[in-house]
């Protein structure tokens, strides 16, 4: 998405069988651009030309001076067309946590759920970095800062 946005593309990966790719772009050297490190909706329908239709961000103003990386970084690789989680997106945001978004309308993604986790003692700043599942609704996140892995369980 550079230019006109700063950033570098993390994860690209499809929504369902639809024709969309939910992308996220990090930014670059742990730097904080007010204006880019966004979650796409991509719509991919000419696949030569992929146009941008939406974005998603957590609220800017009260995660982006809270200290540590904020941006989208990293997606649970799996967003079905059916079942609890269809067309959710579990999304890490460095310190704004895991956000679950809903992508059932791709041109307006909408935060259904998340999950930031307490800020260990001793840390700076809480920068939720990967994101697992397994075949029973746990969701396993990850910090880059070495404050642990949260254990969690979707409810819907």
């Amino acid at each position: 998405m550079e230019p006109p946005f700063v950033g570098c593309t993390h994860t690209v990966w499809p929504v369902g069988g639809r024709p969309y790719l939910v992308v996220t772009d990090e930014g670059r050297a742990a730097e904080n651009y007010w204006e880019s490190e966004f979650m796409w909706v991509i719509d991919i329908r000419e696949e030569r030309n992929p146009m941008p239709v939406a974005k998603f961000f957590p609220d800017r103003e009260k995660y982006f001076y809270s200290g540590g990386r904020f941006g989208a970084h990293n997606i649970l690789e799996n967003i079905p067309s059916e079942g609890p989680w269809a067309n959710t997106v579990f999304l890490t945001y460095f310190n704004a946590g895991l956000r679950a978004v809903d992508v059932s309308d791709p041109l307006v993604p909408k935060e259904v759920g998340c999950y930031v986790p307490e800020l260990p003692e001793g840390h700076e700043a809480v920068q939720s970095n990967d994101v697992g599942a397994d075949e029973h609704g746990r969701i396993y996140l990850i910090d880059r800062w070495g404050a642990g892995m949260h254990n969690l369980e979707y409810t819907g």
